[in-house]
């Protein structure tokens, strides 16, 4: 339980540098690992991002590249798990450090700090837009790309209601339709889009379900949800970046 242990143990910024000078591969490990163990420490990672910012990463000297790729990864968990009011925390870092976040992590951040439902929605192309741009500037595969978009839709089907889920797939066909947002075009999309989540009790955990299956990872709890059948290992596949693998490093 790493977030666990570093609530008891971090005290101050010395004790968090030292910390991941030697153990940041432990953080990407657990963020690149199975959902099921990042929801036993959704809790912890909440606690730190909230406890710990003055007392220790806002002081972080962020010209080392280790303390700016911690950060970037505290974002990645803010998004993963949808924690709209540590992004804030975490924003106000980032603009009092004078940091940037690359677009990917900029269209988490947009959706997040969305105020209301309708601005939820509104926010959509800006979203798309930011991952379309990372996905040719920044990202080497599809994968990070629509694992960011899979999170924006959970969000949506979590915390919205039925009105605004059919306003947001609206747009998805829409932009498949004016064939914008070339990712939206990808076969793991397509699985998103035949989960009904106004039939099922927990719709996010089957989000979260596809995701996993996605990534060639074990289900959560709902092992008999309904997810499409994802070519793996076809030059098809291949060529739009489709299979489990592990996430890359370079954040």
């Amino acid at each position: 339980m790493i977030f666990a242990h570093l609530n008891k143990t971090i005290n101050d910024t010395n004790d968090l540098n030292a910390y991941l000078a030697s153990n940041l591969p432990e953080v990407y490990d657990l963020y690149n690992g199975d959902y099921n163990v990042i929801l036993r420490e959704q809790e912890a990672i909440e606690e730190f991002i909230l406890t710990k910012r003055a007392v220790a990463y806002e002081g972080l000297n962020f010209d080392l590249n280790y303390n700016k790729a911690f950060l970037s990864l505290l974002v990645d968990f803010a998004t993963r798990l949808g924690f709209s009011f540590c992004i804030h925390q975490l924003v106000n870092v980032i603009h009092r450090q004078n940091l940037t976040l690359g677009s990917r992590l900029e269209a988490g951040v947009e959706y997040l700090l969305a105020p209301s439902n309708k601005k939820l929605l509104e926010c959509f192309s800006s979203v798309c837009h930011k991952l379309s741009t990372a996905l040719i500037e920044e990202e080497e595969t599809l994968q990070k790309t629509l694992i960011s978009f899979a999170n924006y839709y959970g969000k949506v089907v979590r915390d919205t209601s039925t009105l605004f889920i059919h306003q947001f797939l609206e747009q998805v066909h829409t932009c498949k339709n004016n064939d914008k947002g070339h990712f939206l075009h990808h076969p793991f999309i397509d699985g998103l889009l035949q989960i009904n989540p106004f039939e099922l009790a927990s719709s996010y955990s089957y989000v979260q379900d596809l995701v996993e299956h996605y990534l060639g990872r074990p289900s959560l709890q709902h092992s008999s949800a309904t997810i499409l059948q994802m070519e793996f290992g076809t030059t098809y596949s291949i060529a739009l970046g489709v299979g489990p693998y592990n996430f890359q490093k370079n954040i």
